[in-house]
């Protein structure tokens, strides 16, 4: 999958302050900008950020070394849309023994050839916890076509906290550019994100740049430039995971520390030193070793038979059953998975663990599986970084075949992942053999079928039945809306969408999760069609009334985390003294590489409309380039949608 591009620069060794000469004047805005009223490339932006730049250095203080990156920014606002681009926070993180600092802020706001200053006494910093704090001003004078331009620096003690640079945000960019002088002694890896191209890509090296005092020996540099130009601004629309998949930008993480005492540190470790580190890890290696535990707790019926399938779903049911999930989400810390299960309470972790061993005291081969949900990201395959991950599952292998189990939420079925699970792949950690990675393929099976009867009394109301059945994740999500309202508030929230009015209600297999839910509804829409004609559109329910997909391009994909079938028939009895005019015409249109297809069916039968529509979403994922594809299928859905019968008195 095509979340980043991993980008290989030579990493070598530099002097604490850089030479490279600025590229803007600070205060000085050209002609040029002061008439710029809209932004070509973009005409919808309420902003452009004129010029953006970051410069990262590391400097010797009197008794430590500190990351320091400057920053400037120069925006043009063309209207009040944009007001809140003015209103700037840097969050800044301190721990017990040191803190990340804010100097040297410089602000103008340009109207024309008027200027006005920030003043010191208008920055603020707000405490937002014990770690993490913002420093926030608000530019003065603010207007339409205002210029605004500012620059600070910030000041780190922390050599982990060099993350990098971001090319995108939700305004565009004329461009964006990122300097840094890295000395040799920190050796970093880095990523580059998004799909937007470089427009610099130069790393060369400075000699003999970087010394500490008192200490013998000198470090070259890494000397790197990267730029970006006319970057357009990210618009988050339905179908993502994580923006922070798909945002360009450079990160990097610290790998190696070379110290001048010839004694080198290590940061990112391998996979096999990784899976070492975890077998003997209190919170995950320690933890699956509770086989004898869970052993001793679990039925003796569910540890024994000759179907094995059948044995793993009861112990999966079993430890569903037992066990209530606090909603906390814990990877690497506060697991002990004896305690949960003594208190019949516990994290994500510690059920899924309790599982593991469960299913491996029953004689499977189960191991965990970590990952990191859809809204947090995507973790890299380039070398570990375990704070990529944020969530571990179960996964257990039964007659060749593989299941990913998630054991925290009561409704989910054998072999389903929670829906915000469903993020490309997991890293199975096996301490013997070695970990490994493992695709996350979602169930295909996701299927709502409705069936409608219904007859046109003599006052132009409809009233009949409908059934609706629901297979997959469209079964789970509506057992979690039935189960978590009471029946009352779930009527009257479908009657309040839909217009109508339920007579009669029942629900069908509503605790039965590995079948299929069923609902059958009694119900009257009034709509007052007694006329001499008629005019009724036959998608009485479930029509799809908006695109999903509104936006001129899309340069990151659509994921819509598994396959989905939508069937919709109806049988339409007309009031007696009516006869059938015109109906729509049938059609049928499809999506390109087994992407979808749509198909619209309607008839007349003695007095009766006969109507039948099938809409598929054939596969979880889409590359950017088949979004033109996506947005003509929903707009062509929504033209039939809007096709209409028309009824006219005899």
């Amino acid at each position: 999958m095509k979340y980043f591009i991993p980008i290989i620069l030579l990493c070598i060794s530099y002097n604490g302050f850089s030479q490279e000469k600025e590229d803007y004047t600070f205060g000085k805005i050209s002609q040029k900008d002061y008439e710029l009223t809209i932004y070509e490339r973009d005409s919808t932006a309420n902003a452009v950020y004129l010029y953006e730049k970051g410069k990262t250095t590391f400097i010797q203080t009197s008794n430590s070394i500190v990351i320091s990156t400057k920053y400037y920014a120069k925006i043009k606002i063309f209207n009040k849309e944009a007001f809140d681009v003015a209103t700037v926070e840097i969050p800044i993180y301190n721990n017990k023994d040191n803190s990340e600092k804010v100097r040297d802020i410089k602000a103008i706001t340009h109207n024309g050839m008027q200027k006005m200053y920030l003043s010191k006494d208008n920055i603020f910093t707000d405490k937002i916890n014990d770690n993490w704090s913002n420093v926030k001003f608000t530019m003065p004078n603010l207007k339409e076509s205002s210029i605004i331009e500012y620059e600070y620096t910030l000041e780190s003690p922390f050599k982990f906290n060099f993350k990098g640079w971001e090319f995108q945000t939700d305004i565009p960019k004329i461009k964006s550019k990122f300097y840094a002088l890295i000395p040799g002694n920190y050796v970093y890896n880095r990523r580059l994100m998004g799909f937007q191209e470089l427009s610099e890509n130069e790393s060369k090296i400075k000699k003999r740049c970087f010394s500490i005092s008192g200490i013998a020996g000198e470090a070259d540099c890494e000397e790197l430039t990267y730029a970006m130009e006319n970057v357009p601004a990210f618009i988050e629309e339905d179908y993502m995971t994580s923006k922070e998949n798909y945002l360009s930008a450079i990160k990097f993480e610290l790998s190696e520390f070379r110290g001048f005492d010839g004694i080198n540190h290590q940061y990112t470790e391998t996979w096999k030193s990784v899976d070492k580190e975890f077998k003997s890890d209190k919170n995950i290696g320690r933890q699956l070793r509770k086989v004898d535990y869970l052993e001793k707790r679990i039925p003796e019926a569910f540890l024994t038979g000759t179907n094995d399938l059948n044995k793993a779903k009861k112990i999966y049911a079993f430890i569903k059953a037992h066990f209530t999930w606090n909603n906390k989400i814990r990877l690497f810390r506060e697991v002990d998975v004896k305690e949960a299960f003594s208190n019949k309470m516990g994290n994500s972790t510690e059920i899924n663990i309790a599982l593991i061993n469960a299913l491996n005291a029953a004689g499977f081969n189960a191991e965990i599986a970590l990952l990191s949900r859809r809204d947090y990201g995507l973790p890299t395959k380039l070398y570990p970084v375990m704070t990529d991950f944020n969530y571990a599952i179960a996964k257990v292998t039964i007659d060749g075949k593989s299941y990913l189990l998630d054991a925290t939420r009561k409704t989910m079925p054998f072999g389903m992942l929670p829906f915000n699970l469903l993020n490309s792949y997991a890293r199975v950690m096996n301490f013997k053999k070695g970990s490994y990675w493992v695709d996350i393929k979602p169930n295909k099976n996701n299927r709502v079928l409705m069936t409608m009867d219904l007859k046109i009394d003599e006052n132009g109301n409809f009233n009949g039945s409908i059934k609706k059945s629901y297979s997959g994740y469209r079964a789970f999500d509506k057992r979690i809306q039935i189960i978590e309202s009471s029946e009352d508030d779930y009527l009257e929230e479908i009657e309040n969408d839909d217009k109508i009015i339920v007579n009669d209600y029942k629900n069908l297999n509503l605790d039965g999760e590995e079948n299929n839910l069923k609902e059958e509804f009694d119900i009257t829409i009034e709509s007052n069609l007694n006329e001499n004609i008629m005019i009724i559109n036959p998608f009485i329910l479930s029509k799809i009334s908006k695109n999903p997909f509104q936006l001129k391009e899309r340069t990151y994909p659509i994921d819509f985390g598994y396959p989905r079938t939508f069937i919709y028939s109806l049988r339409l009895q007309t009031p007696e003294g009516y006869s059938i005019k015109s109906l729509p015409e049938s059609t049928a249109f499809k999506l390109p590489n087994t992407g979808g297809n749509y198909i619209f069916s309607i008839q007349k039968k003695a007095n009766d409309i006969v109507m039948m529509y099938k809409f598929v979403i054939g596969k979880s994922y889409f590359i950017p380039e088949e979004y033109p594809y996506l947005k003509e299928f929903y707009a062509q859905i929504i033209k039939t949608q809007n096709s209409l019968i028309t009824l006219e008195k005899i």
